[in-house]
């Protein structure tokens, strides 16, 4: 057999394009299509409903089997307003009611602390249901703890040290109290409920109100001794800091007298320093004063060496003497500017005037030079009176200094006495709050709501496990289902033929079962007796596609071939014929099977003596092989005997001849061949033909066989008109293919006289 390598695939896809046949689109069949879905719960309904009922009659039984427990609830509120007989603060701090501070809480009722004094209290120790190494019943299945004695081994417990088992034993019953209980805390109401689950209602109230009380007593416990510890350390406290007060004090007024600070004091300082203190202030103002003053002597200065006239500055122009020589000098210039008016420029009275003018000139000059001099002198002496106070105070700071180290060191020595008894004060005040406040104590939880005696188990919740076990025994079954579907490697429909096998799909084949078929007949005598039925329309459907599939020469030698045997082609190629012959056609029917022969038995007619082999071998002739179906009209080429070379006879010349004869004697030769994976024998007779149709058997072919088979068309390239479904309950049919011809069975059966 030819097996295509990787290197063909090219030349399939075009041989598979050549033949009609669409090309697979993969993100098509990735898409979810409801219908398909449906489609297989209906093929496999009785599947899914007889699992899912299996399993829920599984899980009904063990649901009833569970022991019902039940669970009572205690309602523990925090609660922050404290009764305040003396305003004063707790040494233990209320409870904040927010959710890290319940988780908390909910954490302490866990705890051993609490659980443990309940254990004790009700001597939970004692209880089988507790103490899984007393149940004599063994090891219950949903309960996980009762299994320990199987874990450390029964009669291991039995021989340990007493101090041993009682550990072991107290642990066991813990681990199992606390996996009872539940506690829910709720920051919104500032809440927490503690619940407690088993199999006696009475026992689980108990139980759950005996956590309540213990988780307040502890509180109350927690609150005295706090507080109780609190009073011994501040009266321990009290004592040390009462001698370091003495010792501080004492260290001060010793200081005092060595140091000659006596009417000193931490606040107002010592002499000196009040005289040192008002020294910097004159050194200060007298600093200002000299500045000033040499800005102002610096500026006339500028003004003379840039030749600017100085008389122009403020210090001169402020000047009274000043002032009146510019008066006469102002009065000389107008009785100038009257003589020059009437006299000329050397007349006597004008000489005189300028004369005058000249010696008011050099009066202002020297008036302006001692004006500069004595603001150089006010310069001079603010200079002098800036290094008098700096002596003085440097002289003043010597004096001050060992003042100040001194006092620097007292001011340390009041300052750490006055921290000691501020704290000791504290600490006295403290310790009488904390004393008072031990009659006084009052938890922070307060029970609202005790537990009642429940009526209802809180486990198993029937309604709901027994919904879940039906969602997943109905899952289960689909599940199984789908795993089924996606086994299946058989075709049922057109539309996956041609999806799977890349060849056009021609038709349907409805299948015709024993009580149709009318016993010995056959389906070909069901054809004869219902020519309007499904299954003739099916041939007439199947040879008009033939026929438009080449109008202008429609094929008339067509092989019928299969992938495997018992697929159903010799039926086909049978009855194909005798829906030819039925139509008016001279029809053949040759038997080219020649390992299996069964045309001439399923015509119903007798045994040859002759036949093809016969005919191609020169030992019989044409007429003398020949067997007619008196019925139908349909001639027949049987086989009589076989051959130990069947591919040589068939590609034989002789072969050929017959084809060529046969093929104008009658209007449509109708071969049959053998399987096509078995034997070679349907590739060499596929090259006398005009076309091929490959039968697939609905739920029966594998797809890999179909498609191993097409492929030894397609790498050869014969002749292949397309794939028919044969054998097709169309009942069962319209459960695989929505869209699909065969799914309206239903509403064109009326057209059909089955």
């Amino acid at each position: 057999m030819n097996i295509m390598n990787s290197g063909e695939k090219p030349r399939e896809s075009e041989a598979m394009r050549g033949y009609g046949a669409a090309p697979f689109d993969a993100s098509e069949g990735a898409v979810l299509d409801i219908h398909k879905l449906l489609a297989i719960v209906r093929r496999r309904i009785w599947l899914v409903l007889v699992i899912a009922a299996a399993l829920m009659g599984v899980a009904t039984a063990v649901i009833w089997q569970i022991t019902p427990r039940y669970t009572a609830t205690t309602t523990v509120m925090i609660d922050t307003r404290r009764t305040q007989v003396i305003d004063m603060p707790a040494v233990l701090s209320d409870l904040s009611p927010n959710a890290v501070a319940l988780n908390a809480q909910a954490e302490i009722i866990r705890s051993r602390a609490v659980t443990g004094r309940v254990i004790e209290k009700l001597d939970l120790g004692s209880d089988p249901e507790f103490n899984p190494m007393m149940d004599a019943s063994g090891p219950r299945l949903l309960s996980p703890r009762s299994w320990l004695p199987v874990f450390i081994g029964r009669g291991k417990a039995e021989v340990l040290p007493p101090a041993e088992r009682a550990r072991v034993e107290a642990e066991a019953v813990f681990d199992t109290v606390r996996g009872a209980l539940e506690i829910v805390p709720k920051a919104q109401v500032a809440s927490i409920d503690i619940g407690f689950t088993s199999p006696d209602r009475e026992k689980a109230a108990l139980i759950a109100n005996a956590v309540a009380d213990a988780y307040v007593v502890d509180q109350l416990e927690a609150k005295f001794q706090a507080t109780r510890q609190a009073t011994e350390w501040l009266n321990a406290r009290l004592g040390e800091m009462r001698v370091q007060l003495d010792e501080s004090e004492r260290a001060v007024e010793i200081f005092r007298a060595e140091n000659d600070l006596l009417s000193a004091s931490t606040e107002g300082g010592t002499l000196n320093e009040q005289q040192l203190s008002e020294l910097n202030s004159q050194l200060i103002t007298a600093r200002a004063d000299l500045a000033a003053k040499q800005v102002r002597y610096q500026r006339l200065q500028q003004l003379v060496r840039q030749g600017g006239s100085i008389e122009t500055a403020g210090e001169v122009m402020s000047s009274g003497v000043i002032g009146g020589l510019r008066q006469q000098q102002a009065e000389l210039a107008r009785r100038q500017a009257e003589l020059s008016s009437r006299y000329g420029p050397r007349h006597p009275e004008i000489l005189k005037v300028q004369a005058e003018q000249r010696d008011l000139a050099r009066e202002i000059a020297n008036e302006t030079g001692r004006i500069l001099e004595n603001v150089r002198n006010e310069v001079d002496i603010a200079a002098t009176r800036v290094q008098s106070l700096e002596g003085s105070l440097d002289g003043l700071r010597q004096r001050a200094s060992g003042d100040n180290q001194a006092f620097v060191q007292l001011r340390a020595l009041e300052r750490e006495a006055a921290a000691t008894r501020t704290l000791y004060e504290s600490f006295l005040t403290r310790f009488r709050q904390t004393t008072e406040q031990e009659d006084l104590q009052t938890p922070d939880a307060r029970v609202i709501s005790e537990a009642r005696v429940p009526t209802v188990p809180s486990y198993p919740k029937t309604r709901v496990l027994l919904a879940a076990a039906l969602m997943l025994s109905f899952g289960a079954g689909l599940a199984c289902a789908l795993a089924l579907e996606l086994l299946d490697d058989s075709i049922h429909t057109t539309a996956q033929a041609e999806e799977m096998l890349g060849v056009v799909s021609l038709g349907v084949i409805p299948l015709v079962g024993s009580k149709e078929a009318g016993g010995r007949e056959g389906p070909h005598g069901y054809l004869l007796r219902k020519p309007l039925s499904s299954y003739s329309e099916a041939f007439r459907s199947l040879r008009t596609a033939l026929t438009l599939s080449n109008v202008d020469h429609p094929p008339r030698v067509v092989l019928f071939t299969s992938a495997l045997p018992g697929e159903g082609k010799t039926t086909a190629a049978v009855s194909f014929a005798i829906s030819g012959a039925r139509a008016g056609l001279r029809t053949v029917v040759v038997d080219c099977d020649l390992r299996r022969p069964k045309v001439a038995a399923a015509l119903g007619l007798p045994k040859p003596t002759v036949g093809l082999v016969e005919h191609l071998a020169r030992q019989a002739s044409l007429e003398e092989v020949m067997l007619h179906h008196e019925a139908s009209g349909v001639d027949c080429i049987p086989i009589a005997a076989g051959t130990s070379n069947p591919a040589e006879l068939l590609s034989s010349q002789h072969m050929r001849e017959l084809m060529e004869q046969l093929k104008r004697q009658y209007d449509l030769v109708v071969v049959d061949s053998a399987p096509v994976l078995p034997v070679s024998d349907t590739l060499t007779l596929a090259k006398l033909v005009d076309t091929t149709l490959f039968m697939v058997r609905w739920n029966e072919t594998p797809k890999a066989a179909a498609r191993n088979a097409l492929r030894e068309f397609i790498n050869f390239g014969l002749p292949l008109a397309g794939v028919v479904l044969a054998q097709v309950d169309m009942s069962q049919q319209r459960k695989y293919g929505y869209g699909d011809g065969s799914y309206y069975y239903g509403n064109y059966s009326g057209y059909h006289s089955n």
